[in-house]
């Protein structure tokens, strides 16, 4: 009997030791009422065991226990990556040993070694986290050994400063350094996205621009807080050449007058045909030019490419009274051609000419009118050039668009002028927008003129043209509860700034989905590579879901999204930092957003090849962020539609021919299964040439 008693007690003591050997920790580890060091299930001692009970200690700040189980979890597997395979066909959504190494071994104050874990793995798998607690690291060296003595240096690439540039945006390019790390950079307030810290950070963050001057500010911030700024002056001239003829002209007659452009005047078209220039300095040139019949279209070019176009002013008929003979043709239309003279076009041809004005309706001593736009308008442009004229007894001093001054040449009283201005974006019906053109002579004489137009989105801009996304709530990981109920919150948040801040998707309402699904089906989804996510989401076309984890020092969000028509993962974005107040909660957030936006590209191309019905390949691939998955968008440009009364451009009607997705992508093309948009095929049949453009 006792001899049996023994070998029970021994065994018994073998296996206690066994399962101590193997991990199986005591039950001791509790903090604030919350108990750590715990798994889900049963530990079996294999790798992502160890990770997880590692993970919970280090939530609740057991540093040395934390440091074992990441050791041996890196025995079993030394490489962090998301979504690895456990067993069979179970995975897990992160396994991230040298980051966590690395935290563990900065809060017990061994920095160099926590440096190495934590630069290994946001070299093995980028994480947000892995860069939040490398920069705390790296600052911590840098306080120990003063190795930070100076503020970062910026280098501005292009443009220079003083430059003028010829268009509403211009993008900024150069070079962050420090002697130690760059940590924060920004371009008239602009974040660029900094993912690590780096001793040489290179930029490249488009600007929009006003008419006239501009400071353009890039300030960057190196991690001890030193910082430094570097101011680039430009001037943005989006203004074509002022045109002023000397005369009215007819049929045989020679065309002069001048041109006047700060930039330089560049060539001149009268009737196709080049006009000769004669600089004259100071941005003045003089041009001359044969006119084979009278009103003559021109156009008119500066240094930078902007342009002002119009009509030779025409002499033929000078009376106070004008009556045609016959009937007045259908196809005509009325036209201004300067100087106050007006024409009727036939056909394209001269048809009669008038320079006389009823006595009530005359001018005063300035006069300002619009050459080609009218109320009513509808442009399919986001930018159009506004073509003007000013007519005065005396000489113009000055004239403005909607408040920009515009260039006129000196000394003279009839002008045609031109400014390039930015349309409003469209939403799902047409957005008015008021031109208002100002002009004053030089003893003080001012005149206005007004015209509201309308921006037509295109199918682009509309709900059409844009990726579906259902936020489908949260997964929550963490030991506060108090911060587990901030996770709705979070998702809100989320959402505003997706849907109202950046208009990038369409939001698909929750609630009509076609089935509720719940953060555990969810969870499931994603964990299956294999997945299709298209049952029960017919509404989305992507689905995002997000984790939150909060530790002892901060806060990490895990914002992952997925095709619901195959369940590839297209994008993992994540943010992290310490949460103390509201406003940095909801900072971070802010930044998890921005980034989800920036993982899905909006980059257009071309079909150049056409397999079949169902199948094209395009000029869009890795290099534009193209991947397997990728909805596409493929439209047809239509010819360009011209006013009936003035001839003005209106942009070219843009019909949607239907949708892609992509199956395989290269480096410079892909190939997508196409759907056509015409449940009926009585739509256009897809062809190369057409446009193609990520949703």
């Amino acid at each position: 009997m006792d001899r049996w008693l023994s070998k029970v007690v021994l065994t018994t003591v073998v296996l206690a030791l066994g399962a101590l050997a193997a991990g199986d920790k005591p039950a001791e580890y509790v903090r604030n009422g919350v108990r750590y060091g715990v798994v889900e299930g049963r530990f079996r001692g294999r790798w992502w065991n160890y990770y997880e009970r590692g993970r919970s200690f280090l939530d609740g700040a057991f540093w040395a226990e934390a440091e074992s189980d990441f050791r041996a979890a890196l025995t079993g597997r030394g490489r962090d990556q998301r979504w690895p395979r456990t067993y069979g066909l179970h995975f897990v959504p992160e396994y991230f040993p040298h980051r966590e190494l690395g935290i563990a071994l900065l809060r017990t104050e061994r920095i160099p070694e926590a440096i190495e874990e934590l630069e290994a793995s946001i070299e093995q798998q980028y994480s947000a986290r892995a860069a939040y607690y490398l920069d705390e690291a790296r600052l911590a060296l840098i306080d120990l050994v003063k190795t930070d003595t100076a503020a970062p240096t910026i280098e501005i690439g292009a443009p220079q400063s003083d430059a003028r540039i010829g268009a509403l945006e211009v993008e900024v390019r150069g070079v962050a350094r420090d002697d130690t790390f760059v940590k924060v950079i920004a371009v008239n307030g602009v974040p660029w996205p900094v993912a690590v810290s780096a001793p040489e950070i290179p930029f490249s963050q488009a600007i929009s621009l006003q008419p006239g001057d501009n400071q353009v500010m890039v300030a960057v911030t190196d991690l001890t807080g030193k910082d430094a700024t570097r101011t680039v002056f430009l001037f943005c001239d989006v203004d074509g050449p002022a045109v002023s003829f000397d005369r009215a002209v007819g049929t045989g007659d020679i065309v002069t007058g001048v041109l006047f452009d700060p930039a330089g005047v560049a060539s001149m078209r009268i009737g196709g045909e080049e006009a000769a220039l004669s600089d004259k300095g100071a941005g003045m040139a003089a041009f001359a030019c044969e006119s084979a019949r009278a009103s003559l279209p021109f156009e008119a070019f500066d240094t930078l490419g902007n342009v002002t176009r119009g009509r030779t002013p025409s002499r033929l008929v000078a009376s106070s009274s004008v009556r045609g003979y016959g009937p007045f043709p259908d196809s005509g239309r009325v036209v201004s051609v300067g100087l106050g003279s007006r024409m009727l076009m036939v056909g394209g041809y001269l048809y009669t000419v008038t320079a006389a004005l009823p006595e009530d309706s005359r001018p005063g001593p300035v006069s300002v009118r619009f050459l080609e736009m009218r109320d009513g308008q509808a442009y399919r442009l986001p930018q159009i050039d506004v073509q003007f004229a000013v007519d005065a007894e005396n000489t113009v001093a000055a004239a403005e668009v909607n408040g920009f001054p515009v260039p006129v040449a000196p000394g003279r009283r009839s002008q045609d002028l031109s400014r390039r201005v930015n349309l409003p974006e469209a939403e799902e019906g047409p957005v008015e927008f008021e031109i208002v053109a100002t002009a004053t002579d030089a003893v003080g004489n001012a005149a206005e003129a007004k015209v509201k137009i309308e921006r037509v989105a295109t199918p682009l801009e509309l709900p059409v043209g844009r990726l579906n996304v259902a936020v489908l709530g949260h997964v929550w990981e963490g030991n506060s509860p108090t911060f587990e109920g901030a996770a709705g919150m979070v998702t809100d948040w989320l959402e505003g700034e997706l849907f109202n801040k950046y208009e990038r998707f369409c939001l698909v309402d929750r609630g009509n989905l076609d089935v509720v699904l719940t953060e555990q089906l969810i969870s499931e989804l994603l964990a299956k590579r294999s997945a299709r996510l298209q049952r029960g989401l017919q509404a989305a076309e992507v689905i995002v879901v997000g984790r939150i984890h909060r530790d002892s020092e901060g806060v990490e969000i895990i914002l992952q999204a997925s095709s619901t028509e195959t369940g590839l993962k297209l994008a993992i974005v994540d943010v992290a930092g310490p949460v103390n107040s509201r406003q940095e909660l909801n900072d971070l957030v802010a930044a998890l957003a921005l980034r989800l936006v920036q993982a899905f590209p909006d980059a257009k191309g071309t079909v150049v090849k056409v397999q079949g019905r169902d199948r094209i390949v395009s000029t869009l691939g890795k290099r534009d962020g193209v991947q397997t998955s990728t909805k596409m968008v493929v439209f047809h440009e239509g010819e360009r539609l011209f006013d009936p009364d003035t001839g003005a451009d209106l942009g070219a009607e843009i019909e949607l021919v239907g949708y892609g997705l992509v199956q395989s992508a290269q480096e410079s093309k892909s190939t997508v299964s196409f759907a056509s948009a015409s449940e009926d095929d009585e739509g256009v049949a897809v062809a190369e040439g057409h446009a193609i453009a990520t949703k």
